[in-house]
Formats: C-alpha cells, sequence, structure tokens
C-alpha cells in the first residue's frame, strides 16, 4: 500500500523505467515543462540586466513571502508542536565534533549559496564600481539562513500534523529529496482546508527558486563567454540560445523514462561536490597562485583599512576571512567523502554499505537492483 500523493508522483509523473539505462521513450509532461522552462530561461537572460534586475525581485522575494505564509498555516495546524520539537528541541551536540558534519554542512552552503559555479559573481559584475560586496555578501548569506530555518519550520511543523493524522511518530514521516517536496509534503497539504491554495503556493514558490537558480547559472557561463570579444558581445543572443540548446539537448535524458536514475545520479555527483571542487580551485588559485597577500591589498584597496576592532575581528581584510579560504575550507573540502556513488550491484556495495548511514542506505535502496542487461532469455536460461 502506499499513499494517493506516493502513487500519482512515482506512476503518473515520472513513470520510471528498470534501470539507469532503459529509457523506454519519452516522458512528454517533464520534456513540456523542460522546454518550457529553457524558454523562459533564454528569453530572460536576452532581455539583459535590468529586466534580470526585475525577475530576481519577484523570483527572489515571492518566495519569502510564500514561505511565511507557509509557516504561519504550518505552525497553527494540530501536531504542529511534535514536528517543531523534532526540528529544534532535540538538538544532538555531539555531531558538532564530527567530522562528517562539517563536510556536509560546507556542500549544503555551496549548494544553497550557488558558491563557486560563477552566479554570484556574474550578477555581481552588474553592480556599479564602488558598490558594497561585502555588505551585498552578509546580505545573501543571512537571507538564505533565514529562509532555511523558517522554511524548514514550516515543512517540520506541517509533518507534525502528517504524523497527528496518520497516528505515528514524527520521524516515521520525516523524508528528504523529492519524496519530502513531491510526496511527503504534498500529503500533508491535501488535508488542510483550501488544499488547491497551499499547493499552489509550495510549487509556484518550487517554480521560482529553481527558474532564478537556472537563469543565474546559465548567464554567469555566457557571460564568460561573450565578454572574451566584441564580437561575441555584439551576438550576445545567439551565444544564449546556441547555450540553451546544447543544455536542452543535454536534458533531454531527464526527459525519458529513466530520468529518474539519472537525475538522482546527477543530484549525488553535481548537486553540492561538484560546487566544493570548483570552490576549492579557485581558493587555492586566489590564495596560494595569486597570493593572499594580493588579495588582502585589492581588499583594502577596496573598502580602506579597518576603522574598529569589530571590523579588524570579522571585517572584510580581516585574518579570519584570510585563514577561513587558505586553510579551513580546503581542508574541510578535501575530506569529503561523497566522490563516488557506490551501485548496488557492485560486489563491494555489502561490504561498504556497512558503514553508511541510515539516511544515505534508505536512498541507495530506491536505485535499482541490476541492469536492463543483467537480464534477458540467456540469464533466464543460465538460471535455470
Amino acid at each position: 500500500m502506499i499513499s494517493a500523493t506516493e502513487q500519482y508522483f512515482m506512476r503518473h509523473i515520472i513513470n520510471p523505467s528498470s534501470g539507469l539505462y532503459d529509457f523506454s521513450g519519452i516522458n512528454w509532461p517533464i520534456l513540456i515543462s523542460m522546454t518550457v522552462c529553457w524558454i523562459l530561461t533564454a528569453l530572460g537572460i536576452l532581455k539583459g540586466a535590468k529586466i534580470m534586475g526585475k525577475i530576481s525581485y519577484v523570483s527572489v522575494l515571492l518566495p519569502y513571502f510564500i514561505v511565511i505564509v507557509l509557516f504561519i498555516r504550518g505552525i497553527t495546524l494540530p501536531g504542529a508542536s511534535d514536528g517543531l520539537y523534532y526540528y529544534l528541541g532535540k538538538p544532538d551536540y555531539s555531531k558538532l565534533f564530527v567530522t562528517k558534519t562539517w563536510i556536509e554542512a560546507l556542500i549544503q552552503l555551496c549548494f544553497s549559496l550557488s558558491v563557486g559555479n560563477g552566479g554570484l559573481i556574474s550578477l555581481a559584475s552588474y553592480s556599479p564600481k564602488n558598490n558594497n560586496v561585502f555588505r551585498d555578501a552578509l546580505i545573501v548569506i543571512i537571507g538564505d539562513t533565514l529562509m532555511s530555518l523558517i522554511g524548514g519550520a514550516a515543512v517540520f511543523s506541517t509533518l507534525g500534523f502528517l504524523a497527528q493524522q496518520r497516528g505515528v511518530a514524527v520521524p516515521d514521516v520525516v523524508k528528504s529529496g523529492l519524496s519530502l517536496a513531491f510526496v511527503v509534503y504534498p500529503e500533508a497539504i491535501t488535508q488542510m482546508p483550501l488544499p488547491w491554495l497551499w499547493s499552489f503556493l509550495f510549487f509556484f514558490m518550487l517554480f521560482l527558486l529553481g527558474a532564478s537558480t537556472e537563469i543565474v547559472l546559465v548567464d554567469g557561463l555566457c557571460a564568460c563567454i561573450y565578454d572574451q570579444s566584441r564580437k561575441a558581445r555584439n551576438n550576445k543572443w545567439k551565444v544564449v540560445i546556441a547555450w540553451c540548446l546544447v543544455f536542452y539537448v543535454c536534458g533531454f535524458v531527464f526527459s525519458t523514462r529513466a530520468g529518474m536514475y539519472w537525475f538522482e545520479m546527477f543530484d549525488e555527483y553535481a548537486a553540492g561536490f561538484s560546487s566544493v571542487c570548483a570552490v576549492v580551485a579557485e581558493l587555492v588559485v586566489v590564495m596560494f597562485v595569486y597570493g593572499f597577500r594580493n588579495v588582502r591589498e585589492d581588499i583594502k584597496q577596496m573598502f580602506g583599512k579597518s576603522k574598529s576592532c569589530l571590523s579588524k575581528a570579522i571585517g572584510p581584510n580581516s585574518w579570519y576571512f584570510t585563514i577561513n579560504w587558505m586553510i579551513v575550507s580546503p581542508l574541510l573540502a578535501a575530506a569529503a567523502k561523497t566522490v563516488f556513488m557506490l551501485q548496488k550491484q557492485h560486489a563491494s556495495y555489502p561490504r561498504i554499505s556497512e558503514g553508511y548511514s541510515d539516511e544515505k542506505k534508505a536512498f541507495q535502496q530506491e536505485l535499482p537492483d541490476k541492469e536492463p542487461w543483467d537480464e534477458g532469455p540467456e540469464k533466464e536460461q543460465n538460471s535455470a
């Protein structure tokens, strides 16, 4: 027995095949959605910085409003206190002394802030020359942190409500990734008054967050290309359309019935760890090749000398950031152990998976037990 939301999502939306290489045709709803998103991305970039600024006001600020609305609705539901207590009331401080905690935090920060992908640098290039980028960086970090905390409270308060409706404990309904966004949370929404309203707000928020991220990342790549020469800059629309078409074609694999497996593989490899690798490369080049002394002088030239004890300690040209950029962040990133995703078909899987966390074991269970070429008449005859 599975819930109605899970049945609808898996059988009508995803409709997965038997494995990674069993494409089995096109998933038309996914392909149409992807087509619309890439058209909007190309149009958003072609309209330039002014329209992107206006788009950002909507795509960035509106999700904050929606999250606050969902948070207020969530905490007013029966059972919300149980979810919030599980979310904030049972901290395990021993995790602070586990290296994996800081590694996962670094990966999540790179993913959440889009650090290492060039998007923030591309947007910052549109700012005036004397713009206070240190202040802007603090605003982005504080806003992202608040968004995460309030969004987490909105989700867990709703999960507390769902746990009470099912008559189970909160941990029994807590999921992550696609299951949370497209199965568990929507199921809780269907049991609220005016479910269509909360569903619309929730999925519209997800769409805005995804669309804004896609526009920024693609614009960062295109900017690197048409800023190399006047000819490319004068033909900006050709560069943008060409790269959008390239990425659109690459995305075809996600619109097949095997797209779910390819998405999970890309999510495991690229969502956070690729950003961590990019950040390490940037830090090594800037701090050791260009030189940390030159970096400090550049920051001092931009912001001037520190005028107070606080700015000397944690200001833009303090040694706090220099030490972090030179030592702390690269070492944490180098200690990351999520480079490879072990498949269940590997002979070493039983031995290595013994050390996996419960969450990672659950994720691995979603992967297929065998590939399509492991089945067929010859295999069946051999088995017989």
